[in-house]
């Protein structure tokens, strides 16, 4: 791992070190090809993580088909399991998360099924999710997730949990390809 930060030894990065090791412990056993931590020292900065990572295995072969879902991509919503709720739903900050992953085809595949772009701009929850053909032939997805206020009152809920499920179910995505030379 390669840092780029001064070499001031302060007890915050060292703890913040000391919580993400099992993470980049599994990283590592995933196939880890390099990981990026932005600035720590300045709180008025964006903090940022990059993490790449080859996962040969990810996909599902059936017949002619190879289907990817990403790993570690999935957002869940358990605050919006019940059917309706007394009780406003707290959390101690907003937050934002951008993540671009790409997927690279095999040899010899296409693309021939990516889901269509979601877009969600609530009172709570604000989402945006895409998948773009790169002019190499990989797959682009991105998202932008936002959860914009710490507090989701009762009176908010349904409309919440609404949200909630089409993100959780959007980012459960299936990228479908098929052998080259196939028909459908």
């Amino acid at each position: 791992m390669q840092s780029s930060s001064s070499s001031s030894s302060s007890s915050s990065i060292s703890s913040l070190f000391s919580l993400l090791a099992p993470a980049f412990l599994a990283l590592a056993a995933t196939g880890c090809t390099g990981f990026r931590l932005g600035e720590l020292e300045d709180l008025s900065k964006q903090l940022t993580m990059e993490i790449r990572y080859r996962v040969p295995q990810a996909a599902t072969f059936s017949r002619d088909l190879y289907i990817v879902a990403p790993p570690g991509f999935e957002r869940t919503f358990p605050e919006a399991a019940l059917p309706s709720r007394k009780f406003a739903i707290e959390r101690m900050t907003t937050q934002e998360f951008r993540t671009t992953i790409r997927v690279h085809p095999p040899e010899g595949y296409e693309t021939v099924g990516v889901p269509e772009p979601l877009v969600i701009h609530g009172k709570h929850l604000w989402y945006e999710g895409r998948v773009e053909r790169a002019k190499d032939g990989s797959l682009v997805i991105r998202e932008r997730y936002r959860v914009l206020t710490r507090v989701v009152p009762p009176q908010d809920y349904a409309d919440y949990r609404a949200q909630a499920t089409r993100i959780a179910a959007w980012t459960r995505l299936k990228l479908v390809f098929r052998r080259k030379g196939r028909a459908g």
